[in-house]
C-alpha cells in the first residue's frame, strides 16, 4: 500500500530542507569571504579626476592631515555649556587613546564646572601651518561670552598627528597623539 504524505509533513519536510540548504550557504558564504580577505583601498578625487591613492606622500594625504587637524581643533574648541559633552566625545573619536587617557580627568572636571552656567564658547581657525610631516600649528581666536562678559583670546594648538589603520567604521588614515594650546 502506498502513503501519501499530508501537506503538514511535506511542510515540515521542505521547512527543514530549506534550513540546511541556507545554512549550507551561509557556511560556504563565510568561507569564501575569509579566503578573500578584502582590504580598503582609498579612491581620491581631485581637479583631474579619480585616482588609486598607493603612496604615503600623496597630495590628498596630506589634505586630509591638514583637514584632522582643523576638524579636532573646531570640535574641541566650540561648545557651550550644554554641549561640552558631546564636543569632547566627538573630539575623542579623533585623538590616539593614549591622549585620551592622558586628558579624560581634565576634560571630566572642566565638564562638571561647566554644568549649569550661561557659557558659550566659538573658536575661529585663523591659519594652520605644517611644521613638519605630521605636526600642524593651528592659530585660532576663541571668543568666550558667559552670563556678565565676553573675552576675546588668540590661541595657537600644537598637534601631532600619527597613522591610523583606515577602516570602514573609522575612514580617517590619521588620529591626533598630542596637543598642546598656547595663549598668544
Amino acid at each position: 500500500m502506498i502513503v501519501l504524505p499530508t501537506p503538514y509533513s511535506m511542510t515540515v519536510w521542505l521547512k527543514r530542507a530549506l534550513f540546511v540548504v541556507l545554512a549550507a550557504w551561509a557556511v560556504i558564504a563565510t568561507v569564501f569571504l575569509l579566503r578573500a580577505r578584502p582590504s580598503t583601498i582609498l579612491v581620491g578625487i581631485d581637479q583631474y579626476g579619480a585616482r588609486l591613492i598607493t603612496d604615503q606622500n600623496d597630495q590628498l594625504l596630506k589634505h586630509e592631515a591638514e583637514n584632522v587637524a582643523k576638524r579636532f581643533v573646531v570640535t574641541l574648541l566650540n561648545y557651550s555649556a550644554g554641549t561640552f559633552d558631546l564636543q569632547v566625545s566627538q573630539a575623542g573619536d579623533l585623538i590616539s587613546q593614549k591622549a585620551w587617557e592622558l586628558r579624560r580627568e581634565e576634560f571630566r572636571k572642566l565638564g562638571e564646572k561647566l554644568k549649569g552656567q550661561e557659557f558659550v564658547q566659538t573658536a575661529k581657525i585663523v591659519e594652520v601651518r605644517q611644521v613638519e610631516d605630521l605636526d600642524y600649528e593651528v592659530d585660532l581666536k576663541i571668543e568666550s561670552k558667559s552670563r556678565l562678559q565676553t573675552t576675546v583670546t588668540n590661541l595657537r594648538v600644537n598637534l601631532k598627528l600619527q597613522p591610523k589603520k583606515r577602516t570602514v567604521e573609522n575612514p580617517s588614515a590619521f588620529e591626533v597623539s598630542d596637543y598642546a594650546e598656547h595663549v598668544l
